[in-house]
């Protein structure tokens, strides 16, 4: 695919902060030209989180491109959100959908790095809690 030099490339990922049972899930999406990131926390994996799809669609509309590829893994549900935010988004006029091959965490290597980011910046704000307020947050 030939991808025009204009258009733009935010890639999206999902990621859970623990391992323990019954962790949320989270979404970040960052763009490459800018470096410019959002997160934010999820019920669950599903395009029915319309908390997720409005945030993705005002974060493309703040981003304001005309035209952007989202790039994402082959996750069904990423794909549906992705797709729904697009639609919902008033700045696009065109967005286009790639997926890193199935299995391949490398492909989509801007969005892993988005959330390493983002965990390593919750832990640093969490520890600051802790520590100003001499207690022990639980986890989750």
């Amino acid at each position: 695919m030939c991808i025009p030099i204009h258009v733009h490339i935010p890639g999206l990922d999902y990621y859970y902060m623990g391992e323990e049972d019954g962790a949320k899930p989270y979404l970040v999406a960052q763009d490459r030209r800018t470096g410019m990131m959002m997160s934010t926390s999820l019920r669950e994996k599903c395009v029915a989180d319309l908390t997720a799809t409005k945030l993705l669609a005002k974060f493309l509309d703040v981003l304001g491109y005309r035209e952007v590829v989202l790039k994402s893994d082959s996750e069904r549900a990423l794909i549906a959100l992705k797709r729904a935010a697009a639609r919902q988004s008033k700045g696009l006029v065109r967005a286009i959908h790639g997926e890193s091959p199935k299995g391949d965490s490398k492909a989509n290597g801007e969005a892993e790095q988005a959330v390493r980011e983002i965990k390593w910046r919750v832990r640093a704000i969490t520890m600051m809690l802790e520590k100003k307020l001499n207690i022990k947050l639980p986890e989750g």
